[in-house]
């Protein structure tokens, strides 16, 4: 029991130590005046591994000093009692961590979204989790969490009216409780200086096992009774063309917690192809979209994969370690809206699995940016080097989990998906 103390203590000291080194004002102020002793000890481990990580991106972000921090409030309140138990608390009741969110199942990651002007805006993702062994959320936890932001100051608006959609028809309800249950929510947030906008993300694949049906036919039902028909029927007629055994695979669904006429749904799918060529036919539905915002989308997208994968073709497979052969592969979504049929779509590159490791993919978001004249305030590759600075960018990939980019009115928009890499087997600094 000494040793397990001992332990705890130790722990303990490298956290603080890590939060002290690049404690920005918001955050330590929480820490003097909200984290008491006597807090539960996974609040404690999750704020001082994660909360530093977020303060730090809120710097980046235009939001006020009061409002960045009402969003780490938000954050120390609402997500982190809901993430789990801390990793030491796990090996004593001989626990596993479970979360699908990332390769090391992290239940929290950052987005760090930088526009065309040089502006950045930060996002949050995160699985609920069980306080008691980790696993995730059941129906009725996962509404919990979405109606626990019905009232809160920091956001700009809610409703649930799509949330609650998908709920109903993507989410199974077991009868019973049942430990061993797989993932199927998590929810996101964008940080933005006019207030929080919440995201459910629904995994129907639970459902349609339980419910002997396709995934497809599950989101049918649920774009049906959202109304966005007509979209999803242009994505339907090209992705049903696509031989069954390379067919990109429907992987989840989302929407923002807004009003219907203000909200979007976004269908993700999962393709296993990885050249460019085939990645660009899978967003323009072969051909089929090829508006200006489209084809500035695949400018973007075709500039950026220079920097990520310099000397690989567009008809190329993108080379992969052999570890890293069976990992899960790109994601593609379309987003449609009550206003417009037409979808629009959104590539994902899963850069922790074709890059060699983080510095790599900093140095090529660097040059990315500097070859757009895009200008952040300091350096991308130092400034990730600060927030992540558990371990060296160069001993391998995890921290920067996928890369999206597309095109928006301000011009190119790339988004960063960053992990604080909690369970990560790889040596740490601390």
């Amino acid at each position: 029991m000494l040793r397990i103390i001992l332990n705890a203590a130790i722990s303990a000291f490298k956290l603080l130590r890590l939060a002290a080194s690049h404690c920005l004002l918001p955050y330590r102020t929480i820490i003097k005046t909200l984290l008491v002793v006597g807090s539960p000890s996974n609040v404690t481990f999750w704020w001082y591994a994660t909360g530093n990580i977020l303060s730090g991106l809120l710097e980046h972000s235009s939001c006020s000093k009061q409002l960045r921090k009402d969003y780490l409030l938000f954050y120390l309140r609402k997500v982190v009692p809901r993430l789990g138990p801390s990793p030491e608390q796990l090996r004593l009741c001989a626990g596993h961590p479970s979360s699908y969110l990332s390769d090391d199942h992290t239940p929290v990651e950052f987005i760090w979204v930088i526009g065309g002007d040089g502006s950045s805006s930060i996002r949050f993702a995160m699985e609920p989790l069980s306080s008691l062994d980790g696993s995730p959320l059941k129906y009725r936890g996962c509404l919990e969490t979405i109606n626990s932001l019905k009232n809160l100051a920091c956001m700009k608006s809610f409703d649930s009216t799509w949330s609650d959609i998908c709920q109903e028809t993507l989410v199974y309800s077991p009868k019973s409780y049942s430990k061993n249950f797989a993932s199927q929510f998590f929810l996101g947030g964008d940080l933005t200086p006019s207030g929080m906008v919440a995201k459910g993300y629904y995994i129907p694949k639970l459902r349609a096992q339980l419910d002997n049906c396709s995934k497809e036919e599950l989101v049918t039902q649920c774009i049906h009774r959202l109304g966005v028909e007509e979209g999803w029927a242009f994505v339907l007629s090209y992705i049903n063309l696509i031989p069954l055994l390379s067919r990109p695979s429907i992987e989840m669904v989302a929407v923002d917690c807004l009003q219907p006429s203000q909200n979007r749904i976004k269908v993700y799918f999962r393709s296993h192809d990885n050249t460019l060529d085939v990645i660009c036919k899978h967003m323009t539905l072969g051909g089929a979209l090829e508006n200006e915002t489209i084809q500035n989308t695949l400018y973007i997208l075709r500039k950026l994969w220079g920097f990520l994968f310099p000397g690989i073709q567009s008809h190329q497979p993108l080379p992969v370690q052999s570890e890293k052969q069976d990992w899960p592969g790109f994601l593609i979504y379309y987003e449609m809206t009550l206003q417009n049929p037409i979808p629009f779509p959104k590539v994902y590159i899963p850069v922790r699995q074709y890059c060699r490791s983080d510095a790599q993919i900093a140095d090529a978001v660097s040059g990315f940016l500097k070859s757009m004249d895009i200008k952040i305030d300091g350096h991308y590759t130092e400034e990730i080097r600060r927030l992540f600075s558990h371990r060296q960018l160069e001993t391998g990939t995890g921290i920067h989990t996928y890369i999206a980019c597309c095109s928006r009115p301000s011009g190119p928009q790339i988004s960063l998906y960053l992990s604080p890499e909690v369970f990560s087997s790889k040596d740490k600094i601390i």
